[in-house]
């Protein structure tokens, strides 16, 4: 058993909740990339969600080349600032990463991230979120306002949840 499961396991019996159920983790967020955070140590890798890679470029309308995996990341850095984090998971990938929901104070982090156009609805895992890909891309905000590659097939994160 590696430390990863080690902890989870600590985690659980601390919190005292069945394996089985969905389990809550808090506390103050670091922030990896646009779909991803650390609470206390343990990543939770954002349920439904894909965001772009940390390097990734995207293309605004005038045709300019940014960083919208930089914008992304520090877009979800900017909206939970030091705020505590609460995130529900059910599922750990092949990565160690939870997969999970999470919330800043009431607003669901995942939904946020993609309404705002810095993430898409990652279809291949859940609907969950299209209708807030639709109204962002409707609105050309974040990604949406020019040319990009889906994150999922840019890079070494192709397929990934």
């Amino acid at each position: 058993m590696n430390s990863f499961w080690i902890v989870v396991a600590l985690l659980l019996l601390n919190l005292g909740v069945p394996y089985a159920d969905a389990v809550i983790v808090s506390g103050h967020a670091r922030i990896i990339d646009g779909d991803t955070i650390s609470i206390n140590g343990i990543n939770v890798r954002l349920y439904g969600i894909d965001a772009p890679e940390t390097g990734q470029a995207c293309q605004r309308r005038n045709g300019m080349s940014y960083l919208c995996g930089r914008v992304a990341l520090n877009a979800l850095r900017e909206f939970i600032g030091d705020q505590y984090v609460t995130c529900e998971y059910e599922e750990i990938d092949a990565y160690d990463r939870l997969i999970g929901t999470c919330w800043s104070g009431q607003q669901e982090i995942n939904r946020v991230m993609v309404r705002d156009g810095h993430a898409m609805a990652y279809v291949k895992y859940s609907d969950k979120y299209v209708p807030e890909e639709k109204a962002a891309q409707l609105i050309a905000v974040g990604i949406w306002q020019g040319e990009f590659e889906p994150p999922w097939e840019h890079g070494l994160d192709a397929g990934k949840q």
